[in-house]
């Protein structure tokens, strides 16, 4: 059996004023596998993210990466394998321009300036964004910054790849083309998301939690279409698994009153 790509035990994280973020939650994904995180507003899906990339230190429970344990003395080599992407695409872009940011974790690779330059524009004709390398980030569009952090991720060569409400705040023709681009990756996936929809065409399996806890897994169809659960979770069957039942009322009213 394969090493998974990230392995969870029994984590547990409490905040400071004894508040249960995440309690027992285990589960592991395998390389190339895309799996979703899902739950109500405060579930715990943003601490569980920040507890696998070190950012946060469980109070029980180990987290590995690649067979590696997340803990402070790896968190380095850690980095060098989990990837993520915030839910706010200005809290990732920082730099004066879009080849910079992109260019800025490359930095320490110890690349030489060629092969630096051409990882960075292949990563951003890999997104679409060739021709935009001296833009300033800040004046990209919505789509174009979630692409651009996507970018700047992607040249690092992450093993795994952390997406946390990806969607958020992305027209519909933005948001098919982030779905399409995360689809044609190799990386295992984690992608935290109140869009359901989104998770019904990325992903093969499906995680809920609720209160800190994991309540469900499995077939993303099979656990979304569950009214029961997702009642008891504050969360509503995707529309696309909804029965529609059309009921027929006459013509239009622009036809009934000519």
């Amino acid at each position: 059996m394969s090493t998974p790509a990230l392995d969870i035990r029994n984590a547990t994280y409490r905040y400071p004023d004894g508040t249960c973020a995440i309690e027992d939650v285990s589960f592991s994904v395998a390389p190339g596998e895309a799996v979703a995180l899902v739950g109500p507003s405060g579930a715990g899906k943003t601490t569980l993210m920040m507890a696998i990339i070190g950012f946060l230190r469980l109070e029980k429970g180990a987290i590995s990466v690649n067979g590696l344990q997340v803990s402070k003395k790896n968190l380095r080599r850690i980095r060098g394998e989990v990837g993520m992407i915030f839910q706010n695409a200005d809290d990732q872009l920082f730099m004066p321009t879009l080849y910079e940011d992109v260019a800025f974790g490359l930095l320490n690779k110890g690349m030489s300036p060629e092969e630096l330059d051409r990882a960075v524009r292949r990563g951003l004709a890999e997104r679409g964004l060739s021709g935009l390398e001296q833009k300033f980030p800040g004046h990209l569009s919505g789509g174009q910054k979630r692409l651009a952090s996507l970018a700047g991720v992607l040249v690092m060569e992450p093993g795994i790849l952390l997406l946390d409400e990806p969607s958020t705040n992305l027209d519909p023709k933005s948001r098919r083309n982030l779905i399409r681009q995360l689809a044609d990756l190799d990386n295992a996936r984690v992608l935290a998301s109140h869009d359901l929809e989104m998770v019904l065409d990325l992903c093969t399996r499906i995680l809920v939690l609720n209160q800190g806890r994991l309540v469900a897994e499995g077939d993303p169809a099979r656990v979304l279409g569950n009214e029961d659960l997702m009642e008891d979770c504050n969360l509503e069957v995707p529309h696309s698994l909804q029965p529609h039942r059309l009921q027929h009322h006459g013509p239009p009213r622009s036809q009934r009153d000519s």
